[in-house]
């Protein structure tokens, strides 16, 4: 048989060869040279069985369905994309690309207005968030589902309940509280519809800005150009960066021109998958703050890494790592440096000795490509933690499993 690839043994703990085989991925050569499955790459499709087929007439693609125990198809047609969550539901993602195609009225193609994508949830048990497709589904890591309907933004639990907002101008959610921005307040709505509010401060800087990437000279009180360029960013905010300051120092301004923060930061990062948590530098140290600027954690860090599904925070010379939802680790865990992927395209990150080194496809050797395999396996919530050159996969729940040896060369 044809390998492309092959790891020696002599760095994996059980003591075996990964060998690659093309169109079949990664196998385990056992000792007695019989082919295994990897386990640790093994792709979890979820409890329900799918179907894939293809239409007979015309041009299209695959299109998938699922089907509940007596066999029967769930969804009431084929759709485009399928993807299972190990937390107990499948992403359902669908387009009319194929039908605006094989309509045919426009050559070639077609218009990028007749374009629709609709997308939902299906749990284990086969029942649906919600009856009503939205545009666009976003699993999020506080417990919730954003859901995009005709550019209205709601937040969906897993029974199907909406978020309360008495505004619909909302700019964050953290799991417990909602906020949006109208005329210069920052209005908080928890699960009671229980309101507060705090009054932002107007932008009234001069100088030399970058705001999202419009960039901008400002003179005195002149804020015309910058109000028109502000009224076209929707019912969000970006970040303003202020290139005049020698240090450099940033904050996030709304469409009306006011700033959220009431401080400005050397660095902020919105959280993936989080829209009310951030990141910011502030002296040279980092810490994670809500929308309304309290903190999310009271320490502060070195520094703070977003890897998948968690922050990873160090401390002269000590990591952490902290689950968003619970904020502690589900198991103790002693570790030097920590491996993770990029999730939109091939990308693997390692955290060594206070330094990030990132290899793009076809960098760092077979070994790597192992590893981002294991990453991007659905199987896993995983990241790959090294202590003293061994490295063990861990899932949040249970104890980390030791893989392999590996220094990674700076």
């Amino acid at each position: 048989m044809l390998y492309s690839k092959i790891i020696k043994g002599d760095i994996f703990i059980d003591g075996c060869d990964r060998v690659f085989i093309p169109y079949k991925g990664w196998k385990i050569m056992g000792k007695d040279g019989k082919l295994l499955n990897d386990e640790v790459i093994k792709t979890n499709v979820g409890p329900l069985p799918s179907i894939s087929y293809s239409p007979a007439s015309g041009k299209w693609h695959l299109l998938y369905n699922i089907l509940d125990k007596s066999g029967n198809k769930i969804l009431p047609k084929g759709i485009r994309h399928i993807t299972y969550f190990q937390d107990g539901y499948y992403l359902l993602e669908d387009n009319n690309e194929d039908e605006l195609i094989n309509r045919g009225d426009v050559k070639g193609g077609f218009l990028a207005k007749d374009y629709l994508e609709e997308a939902n949830i299906l749990f284990n048990d086969g029942h649906l968030l919600s009856q009503e497709w939205y545009n666009t589904v976003i699993p999020l890591h506080n417990g919730y589902f954003k859901t995009i309907k005709d550019g209205h933004i709601n937040y969906v639990d897993r029974l199907g309940n909406i978020f309360p907002s008495i505004c619909k101008n909302i700019i964050g959610f953290d799991g417990k509280t909602s906020y949006s921005c109208e005329e210069g307040f920052l209005y908080e709505t928890d699960k009671e519809n229980k309101v507060s509010v705090k009054k932002l401060k107007r932008f009234t800087e001069s100088g030399e800005f970058r705001i999202g990437s419009y960039q901008i000279k400002i003179a005195g009180n002149n804020f015309s150009e910058m109000n028109e360029f502000l009224s076209n960013i929707g019912n969000g905010y970006l970040l303003v960066d202020d290139l005049s300051s020698e240090t450099g120092r940033v904050n996030l301004i709304s469409k009306d021109g006011y700033l959220i923060f009431n401080d400005w930061y050397d660095l902020i990062i919105r959280c993936p998958q989080n829209d009310g948590l951030f990141v910011i530098k502030e002296n040279g140290k980092y810490k994670i703050i809500y929308m309304n600027e309290q903190c999310w954690e009271e320490k502060v860090f070195d520094n703070i890494l977003f890897a998948d599904n968690y922050f990873i925070c160090s401390y002269e010379g000590y990591m952490s790592i902290f689950n968003p939802i619970s904020k502690k680790l589900d198991v103790e865990i002693d570790f030097d440096s920590i491996m993770w992927a990029d999730k939109i395209i091939w990308g693997m990150n390692i955290f060594y000795k206070g330094e990030i080194i990132h290899y793009w496809n076809g960098q760092g050797g077979d070994l790597i490509d192992y590893a981002h395999t294991i990453m991007i396996s659905n199987q896993h919530n995983s990241l790959l933690i090294g202590k003293k050159g061994i490295w063990h996969l861990y899932d949040g729940k249970n104890k980390p499993i030791p893989l392999f040896w590996f220094v990674p060369n700076q």
